[in-house]
């Protein structure tokens, strides 16, 4: 918001109409208004400037976000339609439609195959598209998202990929109803928007980056406990609603403390990496996933999934049984003790059904 501030004042200052008999605000003493043409969009440029430092300056909430300030830039730029796009960091395939003026139709889709529609054609060719005038007629890709999508009476297209670092990042859309265009004035203003919303999609990428650390053990690349607990609780409030109950499983490895005595600390981490992976392949995508201690994940279902969950725990200490050493002809020697609680049978909230199956798991190890 301070660096918009900061821009807005020097575009006032260089280009405010200079006492007669100086040389113009211009950088070269460039000819003013006074020389026949028509004096630049300044005013809506810092306007649109500082409002968009405003909106990516403030959450949702607050009246900033990106969908606000995507209005912004609609309104700006004067055309009917506008969207953003973003790219996710693990989905190399899609487009992500991130946000839509106000008057988008509805039943538009949240991604898309990376190569669909005019967009498409930014995010794979990452370059600029100007349409100043769509045939209706046109052939081929002549729609923006997807063929038969509820947008229709769109005339003009105007796209920009953005791009940080030359590294793709989503794309800035807008479209313009019969007799509308994108006044070429306004298009190299556009240019700074898009780097603008470059630098912000990163942060935001980054400070999701920041908050995955803090909920994610980047060993193993799981929930920690604290991060896992809270979707337990989310767990078991779908199976309130569902009229269903959930079931959290512990699942304690044996035998890494032995492997980092014998073999080193840095194989038995490997091994604990190659552990996760091994488990995050497979689960349903309403499964929960953790790791709350050194080599103890967790697990929790719905009750219903009883049998496919045994079954997948089944199939993982078998996998540990039969574990290899790397660089070795020898096998690692793991094994896997199980235990498990029932919501709401044996217990009300995450905590307690945690301390029933790790209590479980205490007198199975011992032994009778």
């Amino acid at each position: 918001m301070q660096f918009g501030k900061s821009i807005a004042r020097l575009w006032r200052r260089l280009t405010t109409p200079s006492p007669p008999g100086k040389t113009g605000g211009r950088r070269g003493g460039a000819p003013g208004p006074s020389d026949g043409r028509p004096e630049p969009p300044w005013a809506e440029i810092c306007a649109l400037w500082q409002g968009l430092e405003f909106c990516l300056s403030r959450s949702d909430h607050e009246g900033g976000g990106l969908a606000a300030a995507l209005e912004q830039v609609r309104g700006f730029a004067g055309l009917t339609w506008a969207f953003l796009t973003v790219l996710k960091a693990d989905d190399k395939k899609h487009y992500y439609l991130a946000a839509a003026s106000p008057n988008a139709p509805q039943g538009l889709a949240g991604k898309y195959p990376l190569s669909s529609g005019l967009a498409g054609w930014l995010h794979t060719k990452l370059k600029p598209l100007t349409i100043d005038r769509l045939k209706t007629d046109s052939p081929g890709n002549s729609y923006i998202f997807q063929k038969n999508e509820p947008l229709r009476g769109f005339r003009s297209f105007y796209g920009w990929p953005i791009l940080y670092n030359d590294q793709p990042r989503g794309a800035l859309i807008l479209a313009g109803a019969e007799g509308e265009t994108l006044d070429p004035d306004l298009s190299e203003a556009m240019v700074c928007v898009v780097d603008r919303l470059a630098a912000q999609l990163h942060l935001d990428r980054l400070i999701a980056k920041v908050l995955e650390m803090d909920q994610i053990d980047t060993q193993t690349g799981l929930p920690y406990r604290r991060s896992f607990m809270e979707g337990l609780r989310q767990l078991m409030r779908v199976a309130d609603v569902k009229g269903e109950g959930a079931d959290l499983y512990v699942l304690a490895t044996s035998g890494l403390g032995a492997l980092a005595v014998s073999h080193g600390q840095e194989t038995a981490g490997d091994l604990l990496k190659a552990l996760a992976v091994r488990l995050k392949d497979g689960p349903r995508p309403t499964w929960k996933l953790g790791h709350i201690s050194h080599g103890v994940f967790t697990l929790a279902t719905p009750s219903a999934d009883a049998a496919e969950a045994r079954l997948f725990i089944s199939r993982f200490k078998k996998s540990l049984e039969n574990w290899p050493l790397p660089e070795s002809a020898g096998r690692a020697g793991l094994g896997l003790f199980l235990s498990m609680a029932s919501y709401p049978r044996d217990g009300a909230a995450p905590e307690e059904l945690l301390e029933a199956a790790l209590t479980a798991l205490a007198e199975s190890e011992e032994g009778p």
